[in-house]
């Protein structure tokens, strides 16, 4: 059973009636069950809590009440690094208050939602981290009972940390068995659903399904009905895709998922066993919750400090391969170096030094996102000024929307460029959008717009400035987390990692990604190089930016980054499509800007005031959408469709 937000009137300012703990209510962060989540900010301090906050309207019969105080009892008596950390509880005469460790990259579930599969590499950072933890959940005697990517959130350091203890329970000796069914269909063990009686065996059994999912994609017993995936669980029906991971991974699957529960491993074995063996970061960079990184790596076969692996590739033969020749090694590189895919690859990482010597080049053309007025390249005036106070788009804007915006601007110079993409993603989003479009949320009479509201899948990354010299070299701009990249007019591309590594990631007009560092490039790149340090001294200096810089942190070294695909303006809008499928509109008049996602099938609106909220697309059809919000999802469609219909993939389109 769900709330609504009509019955969380919950005050702006928090009291704890025992300490007298002020919280200024902040951010809303998701919801789930009979609870709802807001940044808290302690008003004495500054420190930023996540506040679970549940009506005691949730909680009238006695059982409600037990389940919750067992969760505040279990949790507070727990200290791990890898546990979300409990602070405090308390109740006023409307809501009882759960003050937790904020985590603000989210859960493991959205970026498996974004990725689908990760590496090897990261999967062992992860697993290892969810094993120490329920190690020590164990050596206490509790079962957490729902472990599952949703459970299993994620710092600001991409450190593990173990959440929602509302299913789990305490035993009270070896021998203790329950017979609750609770769990996620998905990761929940087989002696739960045949209610024969469950031990700790069944968090081995979730952590199973949690290194399936990672690995393989999918849960291992997924399908599409309740009752079919129960009976896949029964009968122990999955099966792991051949030449997809590596042997030892497939061991312990295997192992976590035996049927009979006691043949699955203790978690102290697990944490003994071979697959922790291979190369395990120290760290992830951020950028992992959208692109896999880049590592660099020593194969296990053999000891050349110059080899590099592809991590998620299966080596079917288990003797020792002699070593490859320098010319093998090169073409394993460049089979592996794909920008535009998920493919796991390995590659050399450095830290440089960021330069910032400013470039004296001509003035470019500067489309402003708060400039009042902005020159195009044939000379005309185009107003970029808000003429009205609300949020809605002007007449001819909306006049538009059925019949596309046609006179797209093409800078002279434009260069065909076919890349190695199936645009699987831009076809994703065009059948979201059009399920949206024809289910009419703007005319439902009873709208709730934020019931559709998820914080939790907002972009991860987006463009916060750019600048249009594409008349001379190309389009450069910043991606929120201060990232810069260009789009040069030969069709090539060239990122800059923000912080203190600054990794390049060159992206030739093949579509074949060379990555370097600023300490260490090619002679042929010196060009590209002084005009990216341009651009990015000129946005700097010039523009202001819409997201809050990031600052460097270990890790960082290892960063990839999804680049702009193409881009084009129209009458209204400047319109930027990542190589994530990562669709961006800035619209002109007003400033706001629509960000829509296919892997998260959500859509970010930032208004005029800058203000960003996030809504999942087929939520927005069960709750209604406000006319503002939907005519710019027509908007949206009008440019998907464009997009597609190029089918020359142009970086400009005609």
């Amino acid at each position: 059973m769900n709330t609504t937000k009509e019955e969380f009137n919950i005050p702006n300012v928090i009291i704890d009636p025992k300490t007298r703990a002020q919280y200024a209510k902040g951010k809303f962060l998701g919801k789930g069950g009979f609870a709802r989540c807001y940044e808290l900010t302690d008003v004495n301090t500054g420190q930023i809590y996540a506040g679970k906050i549940v009506p005691k309207t949730m909680l009238v019969k006695p059982h409600q009440k037990e389940k919750m105080q067992q969760e505040v009892t279990i949790h507070q008596s727990l200290t791990h690094k890898h546990i979300v950390q409990f602070f405090s509880y308390f109740e006023d005469e409307n809501y009882v208050y759960i003050i937790l460790e904020l985590c603000r990259r989210r859960s493991l579930m959205e970026l498996h939602r974004r990725r689908k599969t990760v590496t090897e590499p990261e999967t062992r950072y992860f697993v290892k981290q969810i094993v120490d933890a329920c190690l020590y959940l164990h050596e206490k005697r509790i079962i957490h009972r729902d472990l599952k990517l949703g459970n299993l959130f994620l710092n600001d350091q991409m450190e593990i940390k173990i959440g929602d203890f509302g299913l789990a329970t305490r035993m009270e000796n070896d021998s203790d068995r329950k017979r609750t069914l609770c769990g996620t269909p998905n990761y929940i063990a087989p002696e739960v659903i045949n209610k024969k009686g469950h031990g700790y065996e069944v968090d081995v059994w979730s952590l199973g399904c949690v290194l399936y999912t990672l690995l393989i994609g999918k849960p291992p017993f997924e399908t599409t009905t309740l009752k079919d995936t129960y009976s896949k669980i029964r009968k122990n029906d999955y099966e792991i895709p051949p030449n997809c991971i590596s042997p030892e991974s497939c061991l312990l699957i295997q192992r976590c998922l035996q049927h009979d529960p006691q043949e699955r491993p203790s978690m102290r074995k697990i944490s003994q066993d071979i697959f922790f063996s291979g190369f395990t970061p120290a760290t992830l960079p951020t950028s992992v919750c959208t692109i896999a990184p880049r590592y660099s790596v020593m194969p296990p076969t053999y000891q050349s400090q110059q080899t590099l692996i592809n991590p998620n590739k299966v080596t079917k033969v288990i003797q020792q391969p002699p070593p490859p020749s320098a010319q093998q090694t090169q073409q394993q590189q460049q089979q592996y170096r794909r920008p535009f895919s998920e493919q796991q690859q390995n590659e050399q990482a450095l830290v440089a030094t960021r330069h910032q010597t400013a470039m004296s080049l001509p003035t470019p053309i500067l489309m402003n996102e708060r400039s009042k007025d902005a020159v195009s390249l044939n000379g005309r005036l185009t107003s970029a000024a808000s003429k009205q106070t609300d949020i809605i788009l002007s007449s001819q804007m909306v006049r538009q929307i059925t019949n596309a915006d046609n006179d797209a601007f093409v800078p002279p110079g434009a260069t065909n460029e076919e890349i190695s993409d199936d645009l699987h993603l831009a076809n994703d989003l065009l059948r979201q959008l059009d399920h949206l479009i024809q289910s009419k949320p703007n005319e439902m009479i009873d709208k709730h717009e934020d019931e559709a509201e998820d914080p939790a899948s907002a972009p991860m990354l987006w463009i916060s400035k750019w600048v249009d010299y594409s008349d001379k070299y190309g389009l450069g701009y910043q991606l929120c987390d201060d990232s810069v990249g260009v789009l040069f007019n030969d069709s090539t591309r060239l990122i800059m990692t923000a912080g203190g590594a600054e990794n390049l990631q060159y992206i030739d007009r093949e579509g074949i990604e060379h990555l370097c560092t600023m300490k260490d490039y090619s002679e042929q790149l010196k060009k590209k190089v002084t005009l990216l340090k341009y651009f990015t001294s000129y946005m700097d200096e010039h523009l202001l930016k819409a997201g809050a810089a990031q600052a460097p942190r270990p890790g960082d070294e290892l960063s990839r980054l999804p680049c702009v695909k193409s881009w084009f303006r129209t009458r209204n809008a400047i319109v930027f499509y990542l190589s994530n499928g990562t669709l961006q509109i800035n619209f002109f008049q007003d400033h706001t800007k629509v960000i829509l996602c296919p892997l998260m099938s959500a859509v970010t609106y930032i208004n005029e005031h800058r203000e960003i909220r996030t809504y999942r697309l087929p939520a927005l059809e069960q709750y209604g959408c406000s006319k503002q919000l939907f005519t710019r999802i027509k908007y949206a469609k009008s440019m998907v469709d464009r997009i597609l219909a190029n089918k020359s993939n142009q970086n400009r389109i005609h």
